[in-house]
């Protein structure tokens, strides 16, 4: 016992006693360093999400964008519509044909078509840019379509009524009378 009451503690746990804050900032170092490298990880991982997402976003206003095309050529193409009605903002239409009711679809989306001579006689280049302009006037997503086309008035068509498909079929008909009845056999004449 030391002078002053208090049981003096041996070497050995006076050496532990100082070694202790160096294990303790050892340990404190490591847990530091670990949580850093799960940290780092998080973030890696979170940033290639991101990346995944934007690549995802793009590829879906890319579809979007050549089905725009692909629809736009095909209303051409049967007649539905002309180059110059389907020019500008993309509209939105409804499933009936006889409703005009085309509205302007606000999402940014536009077609641009061109149309020039071909070298083919009754065919016509018709070029269509589906685009989409982000309110700042950034292109966001393009695809441009080339394709020859056969271009022809609208028509109106009501139903029943006969094309030019309809006649040209009636007129190579050929005309036959009909065959003669025979009677049924054992029937008198």
């Amino acid at each position: 016992m030391t002078p002053t009451g208090h049981i003096a503690a041996p070497r050995a746990a006076r050496r532990r006693a100082t070694r202790r804050p160096s294990a303790r900032a050892a340990l404190l170092f490591e847990v530091i360093l670990a949580l850093a490298i799960f940290v780092g990880a998080g973030l890696a991982i979170l940033s290639s999400i991101d990346g995944a997402l934007t690549a995802q976003s793009r590829a879906r206003l890319a579809a979007r964008a050549a089905d725009l095309a692909r629809t736009a050529i095909a209303r051409i193409e049967a007649g539905i519509d002309t180059p110059q009605t389907l020019h500008g903002p993309v509209r939105h239409r409804s499933l009936d044909p006889d409703a005009d009711d085309a509205q302007p679809a606000d999402d940014g989306w536009e077609l641009d078509i061109d149309t020039t001579p071909s070298s083919f006689s009754g065919l016509t280049h018709v070029t269509v840019t589906a685009k989409r302009l982000t309110p700042s006037g950034v292109e966001e997503a393009a695809f441009t379509l080339h394709q020859l086309v056969r271009l022809r008035a609208v028509e109106s068509d009501s139903p029943g009524a006969e094309d030019e498909i309809a006649r040209r079929a009636r007129e190579a008909a050929p005309r036959t009378s009909p065959p003669p009845r025979t009677p049924p056999p054992g029937a008198r004449p």
